[in-house]
């Protein structure tokens, strides 16, 4: 997203963090960062998926990249297509 910037200026880069004390590894990748009231008092093991739930359930489009057929990725990708978001998949780069 932030290369795309450069082509498409009009276009943020905006982090959701799962937890407060989230270790950001580049912040200047970002626009912006968020975080959801609904992750308040979420313990940590279950704050990625309820992070990309939310992120989910309030988008339009979903940037993916999947690596294998199960984990926290592929169940991202999984709810994203049943909720019916544009999806742009990034081909697997091994």
């Amino acid at each position: 997203i932030y290369d795309l910037k450069t082509k498409y200026p009009h276009i943020k880069s905006v982090i959701v963090i799962p937890y407060l004390d989230f270790s950001i590894f580049n912040e200047a990748l970002f626009d912006n960062s968020e975080f959801p009231e609904c992750l308040e008092g979420v313990p940590k093991r279950a704050a990625i998926p309820r992070r990309n739930q939310y992120m989910v359930q309030n988008a339009r489009y979903a940037v993916c990249y999947v690596r294998r057929s199960y984990g926290g990725a592929a169940n991202s990708y999984s709810y994203a297509m049943k909720k019916g978001c544009n999806m742009i998949e990034i081909p697997n780069l091994k």
